[in-house]
């Protein structure tokens, strides 16, 4: 990453070193003028000069938005205490432009979505081994699409992507082609009721806007990567290493919490 000149250039009070691949960048740190470098304790700060380093709490979920707040509460804890609970975190939300707004109001017309008391969103892509193939997805929303006509289901893919959905029968199920321009998907998941998906990128977007998620989640990446951070439902499938050897019966069990959670929507709606 370019700083637009050495990082000895800069006259900095502190500088927290987030993340957990650190590599070269303690050595540059150190060359720093910084008065106090903070990081996390890894194997690579722990003994490295001039680092305070900090123990996270291991035993509660430590998604990595919390885990940045942790490493800015190291410069003042005090502060921070008495102060955070005074931050609008609504404020964070991604904010799409009039016309990503319009291009989704185009796309809901031709859905017609206003006739609809819930839309879900059903993504199958990530880049995850932690997830069903496809066409159980496709086959999950067919199947929520007959039980539940009064809601809209909305398959994602996105452009270039080499699995196509062909046309459902199902005139509640209509598929959105994501584009180059990501804030077209941010404005689409902020207008979601439900999101149902692997563990990948749609799931924090969804997350940012409080949209009730169900995921798959590889068992050992739940606190870490799990939605629900914002005091959304989230119901995770976890799966293990030998998940595969069950597949058809966490299959039924993922369909299962699928029609418990919109069933629970709609008695709220």
């Amino acid at each position: 990453m370019s700083l637009g000149g050495r990082l000895s250039d800069f006259e900095l009070d502190i500088l927290l070193l987030a993340g957990y691949k650190y590599g070269d960048m303690i050595s540059l740190a150190q060359t720093s003028k910084a008065k106090r470098i903070i990081a996390p304790a890894y194997l690579q700060t722990f003994f490295a000069k001039r680092i305070e380093v900090f123990f996270y709490n291991q035993f509660r979920p430590h998604r990595e938005v919390f885990k940045a707040l942790e490493l800015v509460r190291r410069i003042d804890k005090k502060h921070f205490d008495e102060n955070i609970s005074k931050i609008d975190f609504k404020h964070l939300a991604l904010k799409t432009l009039p016309q990503h707004q319009r291009y989704i109001d185009t796309l809901f017309k031709s859905f017609k979505a206003e006739q609809f008391k819930l839309i879900v969103g059903i993504n199958a892509f990530a880049n995850s081994a932690y997830k069903f193939v496809p066409q159980d997805y496709a086959y999950l929303a067919k199947n929520l699409a007959r039980e539940f006509p009064q809601v809209l289901f909305v398959m994602m893919s996105y452009d270039g992507n080499l699995i196509r959905y062909k046309e459902f029968e199902e005139e509640n199920i209509q598929i959105f082609i994501g584009d180059n321009e990501l804030f077209h998907l941010i404005e689409l998941t902020s207008r979601l009721d439900m999101l149902i998906s692997p563990d990948t990128g749609n799931v924090h977007i969804a997350d940012i806007f409080k949209v009730s998620i169900l995921q798959t989640m590889k068992t050992n990446l739940r606190l870490k990567w799990g939605g629900g951070s914002w005091g959304n439902e989230c119901q995770m499938l976890l799966l293990n290493n030998k998940w595969i050897k069950n597949y058809n019966k966490l299959k039924l069990g993922f369909n299962k919490l699928a029609k418990d959670m919109i069933a629970r929507l709609l008695d709220k709606a």
